[in-house]
């Protein structure tokens, strides 16, 4: 197997291509930039052979390129929803590879994920993506159509505060500590990115149930253990699940910010949070 085609989108594919073909009369053949066979179930060489003439489905950007051949097997009851299945699996594995990799310049084979970037798009101060690139990586979400999408809103409580009394390098620490935080207690599929001076927003593709509550419990239980002689990272966070293939994710960023500030004024109200802010 071409060692450039291992990644969390094609691990993702193998696993979900072995199990359509038990459960399905389906016959499917990935190729690599090669043309070698990376994934065969049920097909032989023969089969894939006999595709390799014919016109493959290109899915991926950059490394992640890779051609697909299917074929139903089976008698003609079942075979729009094999076609239905693997279109889908098809637009997942393109959204996944979008996402994992980094854009390069240029665009991927379907004009529905086309991204063009030319820089990292790294946030110089805390290494995750800035404003631009991440408004980037939620439009290419919102083409793949998949769904649930969670979209959190993370707002550092007290920055102000910091920086009045620390300065500019302290409260930069804070944000790069909360930062830090979020990257930690994240999967790689999670997009994080710096959309403000000191908030950020998460999105969890595919979210499973309670996977946004969760992460959220995390991230504020890692910041209220962080020992810091100074600073005492806190946050905020509101969290709105998108269920709409049709709904933008940047439509929910009023709701999910209303969001956050209620959860603002709770944890200001609770016990000690003062005394912990100040250091007493």
């Amino acid at each position: 197997m071409d060692k450039r085609a291992k990644s969390l989108p094609f691990d993702m594919l193998c696993e979900h291509l072995e199990l359509i073909g038990r459960i399905l009369p389906v016959g499917v053949v990935v190729l690599d930039e090669n043309g070698a066979p990376v994934i065969q179930v049920n097909a032989g060489e023969a089969f894939w052979v006999d595709r390799a003439s014919r016109d493959g489905e290109q899915l991926g950007q950059g490394v992640h390129r890779i051609t697909y051949y299917w074929e139903y097997l089976g008698e003609d009851v079942g075979r729009e929803d094999a076609e239905a299945l693997m279109k889908h699996l098809g637009k997942e594995y393109n959204y996944m590879s979008v996402l994992q990799g980094e854009p390069e310049e240029g665009t991927c084979s379907d004009t529905r994920h086309r991204v063009t970037m030319t820089d990292s798009g790294e946030d110089i101060l805390t290494g995750v993506f800035n404003r631009e690139y991440f408004m980037n990586r939620i439009r290419v979400i919102d083409r793949a159509e998949v769904i649930p999408v969670a979209l959190i809103c993370v707002n550092i409580n007290d920055w102000k505060y910091a920086n009045v009394n620390y300065g500019n390098e302290e409260s930069d620490r804070l944000i790069r500590i909360v930062a830090g935080i979020l990257k930690q207690e994240a999967k790689p599929e999670y997009v994080i990115g710096r959309t403000d001076g000191d908030v950020f927003h998460v999105v969890i593709p595919m979210a499973e149930e309670s996977e946004d509550a969760d992460y959220i419990g995390r991230i504020q239980k890692a910041c209220r253990e962080y020992e810091d002689l100074h600073l005492a990272p806190s946050v905020a966070c509101g969290s709105i699940l998108k269920y709409n293939v049709e709904q933008h994710l940047e439509e929910l960023f009023d709701d999910v910010q209303y969001l956050m500030f209620e959860n603002k004024l709770e944890m200001k109200q609770e016990p000690g949070y003062r005394e912990r802010l100040y250091k007493k």
